[in-house]
């Protein structure tokens, strides 16, 4: 396959997803429009489906939160997955039929976290409520029936860029242990945003643009400090400089994705401190890729992420 071409069993979604104009549209309608979007999924599994409100610790609204397990007698390790959506827009709910795919296949329980949206809250705010439902599963884990020695974070997109932030946080605030993460194309680095260079290579990114990451960046950040040196890496863990401690990890990534230059970064940088990883480059994918339920790459993109689910749950079991 050449450099830049796009796996033709790709070709399909890419047609099926419209690309985001944040320059057009209002983000109202971004929104209405990426809820109703009628991607094709994979099939449901047959996992159980419970809604829960989560409080807070502080002054924040409680956090929606959908979890789905195989089983309600077993006690179950869990998966914590963060959706993406550039940190402007998603619901859990758009990942159902994969979190319950997951839940089945890999035997766990799996919390899907309704984070509060950018630019109506910014960081902190995102992060704090995925790191209160951490907490509360938890304190909850005997009512919840799961192992809190085993615990894996993870998630897409800004999904991806949340997990690995909920793992720094939690290694840092040391109430809360996470030992496993699953990244896929995850959004860790607002400078990025910045790199007008990789705008003029003759590039061409699909679905998620740099005018589309720029945006999302000034949506989480404000638009006076995106790209700056004083950012915190809780916020953009691109901007990490201590990976000691930090939980297996692994990472999925298209070679044609915005983003895979950033990954690639921070997978070196977990692997010189000595944190196990195992990244994958799918050649021909471009960023959403996984959203295909015929392609062969997003095929073997699900059966890595089980296997490495499978891997670290057995491992403690």
């Amino acid at each position: 396959m050449r450099a830049f071409a796009i796996d033709p069993s790709l070709l399909p979604l890419l047609e099926a997803l419209r690309p985001f104009d944040f320059d057009r549209q209002s983000l109202a309608e971004i929104r209405h429009y990426a809820n109703l979007n009628k991607v094709p999924t994979i099939a449901e599994s047959i996992s159980l489906r419970t809604e829960h409100i989560v409080p807070t610790s502080s002054h924040a609204p409680e956090v929606r939160v959908l979890s789905y397990r195989p089983s309600l007698e077993d006690t179950l390790p869990v998966y914590l997955h963060i959706h993406g959506g550039g940190f402007v827009m998603g619901t859990p709910d758009r990942s159902e039929a994969r979190n319950r795919m997951i839940s089945d296949q890999a035997n766990c329980a799996v919390f899907s976290v309704d984070y509060r949206l950018a630019p109506e809250t910014a960081f902190p705010g995102p992060l704090e409520d995925c790191y209160a439902v951490l907490k509360w599963i938890v304190d909850n884990a005997a009512l919840l029936r799961i192992d809190p020695s085993r615990i894996a974070v993870g998630g897409e997109s800004a999904g991806g860029g949340l997990a690995a932030a909920l793992s720094i946080l939690a290694r840092d605030r040391a109430e809360l242990h996470v030992g496993f993460q699953v990244l896929t194309y995850p959004m860790l680095d607002d400078r990025t945003a910045f790199n007008r260079g990789m705008q003029i290579q003759g590039r061409t990114f699909h679905v998620w643009t740099p005018e589309n990451n720029r945006f999302g960046w000034q949506a989480m950040l404000g638009s006076d400090i995106s790209g700056t040196t004083d950012i915190s890496p809780y916020a953009a863990p691109g901007r990490l400089k201590d990976f000691a401690n930090l939980p297996a990890t692994f990472l999925a990534v298209g070679a044609l994705d915005l983003f895979l230059s950033e990954n690639l970064e921070f997978i070196k940088g977990l692997a010189n401190s000595g944190v196990a990883t195992e990244t994958a480059v799918y050649p021909g994918a471009f960023h959403g890729f996984i959203l295909s339920p015929t392609a062969s790459v997003a095929r073997r993109y699900h059966e890595a992420v089980l296997r490495a689910l499978r891997g670290f749950f057995q491992q403690l079991q």
